[in-house]
């Protein structure tokens, strides 16, 4: 009996150490730095792993199976600056809380021009039409509207 009792026991270590945690969690909630509301939809990501993750309603993030180790996330979206922290521990079975604050940046851009075009064929109209501009009418060598039409 005190064998069998002695072999369930190192059995039951056993089995304890195969299902030890190999990894740990990264998770926080993402805010504006100026109001404090939840951003929703900014991008978390750890670059040195390639996992990542986006905010949710309520601003939470989280990043799961990630090794033990020392890691940077960056945060980005559009419309606020890029937030890069450094120096994030994370450990075995433990949840690494990291909450950041976001400020808000002005995107600037090239000016584009765009001129709008009128297509001479139209496509949902059946029969024939012409239009004629009053630049047009006017160079034309009739002296009424009823030579125009």
């Amino acid at each position: 009996m005190k064998q069998l009792i002695r072999a369930f026991l190192i059995l039951l270590t056993i089995t304890q150490f195969l299902f030890a945690g190999t990894a740990g969690k990264i998770t926080g909630k993402v805010t504006d730095a100026s109001t404090g509301e939840p951003l929703i939809g900014v991008n978390v990501i750890v670059p040195s792993t390639g996992q990542g993750g986006a905010t949710d309603l309520d601003g939470r993030y989280m990043i799961l199976n990630v090794p033990p180790g020392e890691y940077d996330i960056n945060c980005t979206m559009i419309g606020y600056t890029r937030q890069v922290i450094k120096g994030i521990r994370v450990m075995v079975d433990l949840t690494t809380t990291q909450n950041i604050e976001m400020s808000v940046s002005i995107i600037e851009g090239d000016v584009v021009t765009v001129t709008a075009d009128r297509s001479m064929i139209q496509a949902d109209i059946t029969h024939a039409q012409a239009n004629i501009s009053a630049a047009e009418l006017e160079a034309l060598p009739v002296e009424s509207f009823q030579g125009a039409v």
